[in-house]
């Protein structure tokens, strides 16, 4: 009984909550469990004057280095165990009209690119947000442990 608690807590203690608002060249990454939160500003440009992210290389090194000063130093537990992700990718800036179906693909593909490597993309759930106002941290939290479902499109 007890290995099974000190499994269920280390699985919980490896999924990360993160929201992830897209800027023009700049990224805040919020930890919506901790309620700490990053801004990253990439070493080269990844806006374009067509797209928010035309720099995909840009934009995930930017996303990398965010998530690594969000999260710090992980402990021993942690580090045995691969990490989970469950990520709302929030594009704020040229959404003008909603978002269509090519551009939530590029989404949640970027919000995939928080995983170690491609055999490992099952670890992270993106979720992708078109609403024009920053989400509440309370909702943010509801939708990513799963207590609220608001988004009619399927999780990846």
């Amino acid at each position: 009984m007890a290995y099974y608690l000190a499994e269920i807590s280390v699985r919980l203690m490896n999924t990360t909550y993160l929201y992830v608002l897209i800027y023009t060249n700049k990224l805040v990454i919020k930890d919506v469990v901790s309620n700490r939160e990053v801004t990253a500003l990439p070493e080269t440009s990844f806006t374009t004057s067509r797209i928010i992210i035309g720099d995909m290389l840009s934009a995930m090194k930017t996303l990398k280095k965010g998530e690594a000063r969000l999260s710090g130093e992980r402990n021993f537990l942690q580090k045995l165990l691969p990490r989970r992700f469950k990520v709302i990718i929030h594009p704020m800036e040229m959404t003008e009209g909603g978002l269509c179906s090519t551009e939530r693909h590029f989404f949640r593909d970027f919000g995939h690119m928080l995983s170690p490597s491609p055999s490992s993309s099952g670890l992270v759930t993106v979720y992708v947000c078109d609403h024009p106002e920053i989400l509440e941290n309370s909702l943010v939290k509801d939708i990513l442990t799963g207590r609220k479902d608001v988004f009619n499109e399927k999780k990846e």
